[in-house]
């Protein structure tokens, strides 16, 4: 595109023939997926100004860290957060099996949409939120990684992470941690700041 390397994750199914070898029978990307309607999870990948500038892809893929083959929840994996431009390296989410995306706008003058990423653990329901945005040409974490469980997604109406209204370039995040005196979870709601790095 535009005569610009890019990145985009691809598919190849393949099978066993009748002579026992193996040949691939069909090959696809998530992008085309998502643009055609025929992803089976519309959190696989988006698009997004995460730099502010140009529309690009987003999306994440896991792999077990001790063999860098397909992720088991019974296994230890890494997630890795690319983009569609090849010139962002993708960077590594450790303890993550898989994840979910979207994205916030809006959340300063400065034209980056966020990148809203739950990393699902093999832990318990347990997750961290992190949010990202692409600045100096790479993903940058835009807030601290927030703990958050699955039972509070289940009972929270709004999104997870909002703007924090008065206050731009802050954020609302309701964090949930275990209280070894109780045994109880809590809740918390925060307001943090956007991380942005001087140009």
């Amino acid at each position: 595109m535009n005569d610009r390397a890019q990145n985009y994750p691809a598919s190849l199914y393949i099978k066993e023939n009748k002579s026992g070898l193996w040949q691939i029978i069909a090959e696809t990307d998530d992008i085309t997926d998502s643009n055609l309607g025929t992803s089976d999870d519309s959190r696989t990948v988006i698009r997004a100004k995460f730099n502010g500038k140009q529309p690009q892809y987003a999306w994440v893929n896991s792999r077990n860290t001790e063999t860098q083959g397909s992720c088991d929840y019974a296994q230890q994996c890494s997630c890795y957060l690319w983009s569609s431009d090849a010139t962002v390296k993708p960077i590594e989410i450790p303890s993550c099996n898989s994840a979910s995306l979207d994205i916030l706008s809006g959340l300063d003058g400065s034209g980056r949409d966020r990148l809203v990423l739950l990393d699902w653990r093999e832990m318990g329901g347990w997750t961290g939120i992190h949010l990202y945005d692409i600045q100096r040409g790479q993903w940058t974490q835009a807030m601290n990684v927030v703990s958050t469980h699955i039972n509070q997604l289940e009972v929270q109406k709004d999104p997870l992470v909002v703007p924090e209204p008065g206050k731009p370039g802050y954020v609302r995040v309701t964090a949930v941690d275990f209280n070894t005196e109780t045994e109880e979870q809590e809740s918390e709601s925060k307001v943090l700041p956007l991380i942005v790095l001087p140009e």
